[in-house]
């Protein structure tokens, strides 16, 4: 009888700890609404950022609900992801079209925004700095407007040049991109057998 109880006992425990486990792993109930912020520019480039939408709910924003130096899904739900249609440079990096994952890094001065080659994250769990492709620093502004929800917007400022704003509660950041022409992809050297066997062909060929 006494077996059969410690059997139970801890068929119990280990049936909870998976439970624990499946609830840090697994997506949960998405509590946000899913938003989506888009720009058609002159040049017909697109840039859409698909993001979950938190909200303040009279608490203090940055600093507590979302702590300083700790990475942050630049939203809620699963992590942002940002596409656009348009090689394009953002701080000293030349990046190619196409859809990356958005993190943040909030201090109480300045953003680090970090560009993920990984996608379909759910929060930051999975999240590998390894897969980050470049970074750059984003000044903190006062905005003088509350944003009761986490904000994204975009626009156009000059030829080829995107700021997106970040704002919620009383904070806004400016993430500039800056449009270019389509990035060379570089030629891969030839290897001495490629060659061998390409010199055949000619030489056949003749």
């Amino acid at each position: 009888m006494k077996k059969v109880f410690v059997l139970a006992l801890l068929f119990f425990i280990t049936k909870i700890s998976f439970a624990k486990v499946d609830s840090l792993v697994q997506p949960q109930v998405r509590f946000s609404p899913t938003m989506i912020a888009n720009l058609l520019t002159e040049e017909k480039s697109y840039l859409k950022l698909t993001y979950g939408q938190p909200y303040k709910k009279g608490r203090r924003i940055f600093g507590n609900l979302v702590p300083y130096g700790e990475i942050w899904r630049l939203g809620a739900n699963e992590a942002t992801e940002m596409t656009i249609s348009k090689d394009f440079e953002v701080g000293t990096k030349k990046m190619k079209a196409g859809t990356y994952t958005l993190f943040a890094l909030p201090a109480e001065n300045k953003w680090t925004i970090y560009f993920n080659k990984k996608l379909g994250q759910w929060g930051t769990f999975d999240y590998q700095q390894s897969d980050n492709l470049f970074a750059i620093e984003i000044p903190v502004e006062t905005n003088k407007d509350v944003y009761e929800g986490f904000t994204v917007e975009m626009r156009e400022v000059d030829n080829r040049l995107i700021h997106v704003y970040f704002l919620w509660d009383d904070v806004r950041t400016v993430l500039p991109l800056k449009l270019i022409d389509s990035i060379e992809t570089p030629k891969i050297q030839e290897t001495a057998k490629e060659k061998r066997k390409r010199l055949r062909k000619e030489r056949r060929g003749k």
